[in-house]
């Protein structure tokens, strides 16, 4: 392909009146870019500038002009060692879906991860306007920018999202077994790799929650969605009390009859330290409340007392002993 040929490509190509075959002969041509020994430099230029000033044109034309600014968006390519100019002009009008694949194929999306280590919590914007509480132990997987119909992250651990509208755009957040689908919302998604349960729980708005087999189940502000791992089974309950997410996410804890184990679970992630239990505590539940800078003892021996149970520490291990069940 000379020089022309691909000119003329290009501007078939951005004007959506490629064929398919063009279109693949046109990312053959790319491929080009990565090896020096097929690149005619006497002909074409130098490699890495045309690299560059493709790349500025392709990402003129998938982010274009705003209204009132002018209706067409004309850019000049100069070829090094050769005195002939290509003008390409793109209007606001050209179909983007010719446009993208190829922008994405040259300027892929990049992922980013955010993670906590136990006993500590992040807080994140994402590029849409989304904000992400990350609770401690926890890792959050999302693009640099959201270029696709959906907007996908991949969660491991807790995180309370505050989803920015979009209608056009659903949030779709990836959590061990479960999807979480949304459109604008608030929720807590709780869901570490070494626990048994996966809850996601509404504060505001709707969300759809599917485990990939059953039925997905709509959830509404005050509900939750219940995944049990080991019976792989998704159920709805209510959960009036989700106005505490707000105090949760920011590491304070208020208990309203909750299941003594799973506190405990979370004050060995929220605290960065063990616990170790010797008795049966699955049937003891507990009504009280932690702010994240209480003496986490003094709270301890409340809760010990509540349950008739004895609290010790060794080597800075606290136990808790309990004869017989609640």
């Amino acid at each position: 392909m000379n020089k022309q040929e691909f000119i003329t490509l290009i501007e078939k190509y951005l004007s959506g009146n490629a064929t398919l075959e063009e279109e693949q002969l046109l990312l053959n041509f790319f491929d080009s870019f990565q090896s020096s020994d097929q690149w005619d430099e006497d002909l074409l230029g130098d490699k890495r500038v045309v690299q560059a000033k493709i790349l500025e044109r392709l990402r003129t034309s998938v982010h274009p002009r705003p209204k009132g600014k002018g209706l067409a968006i004309v850019r000049t390519f100069r070829w090094r060692q050769v005195s002939v100019a290509a003008a390409i002009l793109v209007g606001l009008s050209i179909g983007l879906a010719k446009r993208k694949p190829l922008y994405d194929w040259m300027n892929p999306v990049k992922w980013e991860q955010l993670s906590t280590r136990r006993g500590q919590r992040k807080v994140i914007e994402l590029t849409d306007g989304t904000k992400v509480w990350l609770g401690p132990g926890s890792q959050l997987t999302y693009p640099g920018e959201f270029r696709e119909v959906t907007r996908e992250v991949t969660l491991n651990g807790s995180a309370f999202f505050d989803v920015a509208p979009d209608k056009n755009h659903p949030f779709l957040v990836h959590a061990q077994n479960i999807d979480t689908r949304v459109l604008g919302t608030s929720f807590m998604v709780r869901a570490y790799a070494d626990q048994p349960d996966i809850a996601v729980t509404v504060l505001t708005g709707q969300v759809k929650v599917s485990d990939g087999k059953a039925s997905p189940i709509d959830l509404l502000h005050d509900q939750q969605g219940w995944f049990d791992r080991e019976k792989g089974v998704l159920e709805k309950r209510n959960y009036p009390d989700a106005l505490q997410l707000l105090s949760e996410r920011d590491g304070n804890y208020e208990f309203k009859g909750a299941p003594v184990p799973q506190i405990i679970a979370d004050l060995q992630m929220e605290y960065n330290i063990r616990i170790r239990v010797q008795g049966n505590l699955s049937r003891c539940t507990f009504y009280g409340s932690l702010r994240r800078d209480e003496n986490l003892e003094k709270f301890l021996t409340k809760l010990c007392l509540a349950i008739n149970a004895r609290l010790e520490k060794k080597e800075g291990t606290f136990i808790i002993l309990k004869e017989g069940g609640c």
